[in-house]
């Protein structure tokens, strides 16, 4: 059985994951869930980038104030990354993040992605239309 901070950890994580899911992801949104600064600049840079992207979990496993959750991602790239233009590619990631809770917010996260797969997919051109020929 769970304790009641493991369960209130996992609580808020699993809120956290589900609103973002189903609203236009910003800072204000982040911060009723997360007073860790770096985690709402990340998500702001993700969602300029890939737009209603969605983080899906695979597992959730929680003890006492840490939450660690296994993810795929789905998201579509349609703005600016790291100066490389929109490839309007859709594309899913795998990842972990770890998410410390303090004073019922997540205070700290740690996260491990497929970074390499995430730069192969927006460096890649978008189609080229083709031009007929006079």
């Amino acid at each position: 059985m769970e304790d009641a901070s493991t369960e209130a950890s996992r609580s808020l994580v699993e809120r956290y994951i589900a609103t973002l899911n189903n609203a236009k992801k910003t800072p204000e949104l982040v911060r009723r869930f997360a007073s860790d600064e770096s985690l709402v600049e990340h998500v702001m840079a993700f969602e300029s980038a890939f737009g209603g992207y969605k983080l899906l979990v695979d597992d959730v496993i929680a003890a006492g104030s840490k939450v660690a959750v296994r993810f795929h991602t789905w998201q579509r790239h349609t703005g600016d990354f790291m100066g490389l233009r929109p490839t309007d590619k859709e594309f899913s990631l795998t990842g972990i993040i770890i998410y410390r809770i303090q004073n019922g917010l997540i205070a700290e996260h740690w996260l491990s992605f497929d970074s390499g797969a995430l730069l192969q997919h927006v460096q890649s051109a978008p189609a080229q239309e083709a031009v007929p020929v006079s």
